[in-house]
């Protein structure tokens, strides 16, 4: 007796119950009918891997794939049925009891709800064809999702029996909200007109549907690169001093021809770029200065300490507000040791050299980015980006939150390793791509005759030999490869009736960057920056250009970090991950 007392039952209910409720829920109806289920590539083991068991109440696991997010980029998929796993079919009971009382007029409601007949057909309305009234759903009266007898012209008689491009096209009317959305959506309009104004493409990046009109001659795309500002004398790494009046007339020549987007750092000439460009700014004339866009960078020595940093550089610029503030390159030791290295006799930073970091004094990556938030929230910057993120780096980033409006990175004819993996990733976010180096720092405008006419610093990059002087890549490089591209390149400049130089800075604009951002030291070469940046390349030529230029690409590979790689004894020092 004691054993079915009071107490023992109470032990063996819960048991009981969980046992019961498991079998109602998963007991198959056929036990030993089994069939392959490939789509279940979740499971550990690979696609078909797994088998499931026919006749579950419920889905069975790896019966289904999983639900897809939509991609914004393609419209005829957006409202695809196909994208939404049936739980998201399901959770749209309020929406149902909304547009039922929306749409119905009270007769009709009550009639539902009563289950009387449907009201008499109006005057010229065809009486429907004999059909069943079908499942009354999940969700019963209360909810207006009761079987439907009267005949349903766009098929839309239950989430069951509807046709796919029925539910497909209801979706698009009456659930388009079911979408992801970006933080900044709300104010999409309001960025777009202050891009417009400013003549920029919208920032951040896409999703916003944006063609240069073929009229226009306002070299929108393109962004003036100020790396030279502050550059003093020729043991520099541009070899030679640059003046303050150098400085202000290339900003106006700029300005004049529509190039509103200027890109800085405060490592540039040890913060003289930025001290250098903000007194060229206050030289501009009320109007032109309105429209220019600032972007600058922090180390990510400096990540520790983003708010000191940021006011630096806001005190430099002498500005209230940077328009664009990016992370350098990725917080990492290895990142952080290139800017710990030594520094050239004018004061500039030896780039041929690197230092050590410790692993304590390495800052937290997402609290750099949190510290960024605030900063923006504080309205000290607009706009969050980076500058050499790989999709690691920028996926570590985006778990805090930050909406990053752009990426900038390497991007050129010899120089595609963005395209394997960080350029899609990038599409698939939103971030805008700003193309750095588009004539890899000259080699591309055809003034060196061979690869030995290069100067040491230009030709410190992974294409050439690592045994060159002010290398550290450590590896052999593509020597023979690179001339054979060139020209190959030449070739087609000279068959296509434009410069060089020219293709080069069109073409990562024809491949999808958001801008290219070139430098200048002379007039000419700023005016044909901005010629070409309005050229539109033909398809076919853009095409040809990827041929000529993919046996190097694939060569070089996936690493888009342009000066560090794999060295002799299998060292992997890339900051790019």
């Amino acid at each position: 007796m004691s054993y079915f007392g009071r107490g023992s039952l109470a032990k063996l209910l819960p048991e009981f119950a969980q046992k019961w409720v498991h079998n109602l829920q998963f007991r198959p109806l056929r036990p030993h009918t089994m069939e392959p289920t490939p789509e279940a590539n979740w499971v550990p083991g690979g696609p078909g891997k797994v088998d499931r068991i026919i006749g579950y109440r419920n889905p069975a696991p790896g019966s289904r794939p999983a639900p897809q997010i939509p991609r914004v980029e393609h419209s005829d998929e957006v409202f695809d049925i196909g994208y939404l796993g049936r739980d998201t079919r399901r959770a749209r009971r309020e929406r149902a009891v909304i547009l039922a009382k929306k749409y119905l007029d009270p007769s009709e409601l009550k009639a539902i709800e009563e289950g009387e007949n449907p009201p008499a057909l109006a005057e010229g309305e065809e009486a429907p064809a004999p059909m069943s009234k079908g499942s009354a759903g999940n969700f019963g009266k209360l909810n207006y999702e009761i079987a439907v007898s009267r005949y349903s012209p766009d098929g839309l008689r239950s989430a069951m029996s509807a046709t796919h491009e029925a539910l497909a096209e209801s979706i698009k009317k009456q659930d388009a909200d079911q979408l992801v959305h970006y933080a900044w959506e709300g104010e999409a309009d309001a960025i777009v007109a202050d891009c417009k104004a400013k003549g920029l493409p919208p920032i951040p990046g896409k999703p916003f549907a944006w063609k240069l009109p073929k009229e226009s001659k306002i070299a929108r795309w393109l962004g003036y690169g100020t790396w030279q500002f502050g550059s003093g004398g020729a043991d520099d790494y541009w070899g030679l001093e640059f003046t303050d009046d150098m400085a202000v007339a290339l900003l106006k020549q700029a300005t004049a021809a529509g190039v509103t987007y200027v890109d800085t750092a405060a490592d540039y000439a040890q913060g003289g770029s930025e001290l250098q460009l903000g007194r060229a700014l206050k030289a501009l004339a009320p109007d032109a200065r309105a429209k220019v866009v600032i972007g600058s960078k922090i180390l990510p020595n400096n990540c520790g300490e983003v708010r000191k940093y940021t006011e630096e550089t806001l005190a430099r610029l002498d500005v209230p507000c940077v328009d664009l503030y990016m992370v350098h390159w990725p917080i990492s030791s290895n990142s952080m040791a290139h800017f710990a290295g030594d520094h050239t006799a004018a004061g500039g930073r030896d780039y041929a050299t690197t230092g050590a970091v410790a692993a304590e004094s390495v800052p937290p990556s997402q609290r750099a980015f949190l510290d960024l938030m605030e900063l923006q929230k504080e309205g000290k910057i607009k706009h969050i980006g980076v500058s050499n993120f790989g999709v690691r780096q920028l996926a570590d980033a985006l778990e805090t939150g930050v909406t990053i409006a752009v990426n900038q990175l390497a991007y050129n004819l010899l120089t595609r390793a963005i395209e394997f993996e960080i350029l899609p990733f990038c599409r698939q976010r939103g971030i805008g791509v700003l193309a750095y180096s588009p004539l890899l720092q000259g080699v591309l405008t055809g003034a060196f005759p061979t690869i030995a006419d290069i100067p040491p610093y230009r030709a410190r990059t992974r294409h050439f030999s690592g045994a060159r002087d002010k290398s550290r890549h450590g590896e052999a490089g593509h020597e023979p490869l690179l001339a054979a591209t060139l020209e190959k390149l030449r070739a087609i400049a000279k068959a296509s009736g434009i410069a060089l130089a020219d293709l080069a800075v069109a073409w990562p604009l024809a491949k999808g960057a958001a801008c290219v951002v070139a430098g200048a030291t002379k007039a000419h070469q700023l005016e044909a920056n901005v010629r070409a940046a309005n050229l539109d390349l033909p398809p076919a030529l853009v095409a040809e250009l990827d041929a000529a230029t993919d046996e190097l690409k694939q060569a070089m590979g996936a690493n888009a970090d342009l000066w560090q790689g794999v060295h002799a004894d299998g060292t992997d020092d890339g900051r790019i991950r």
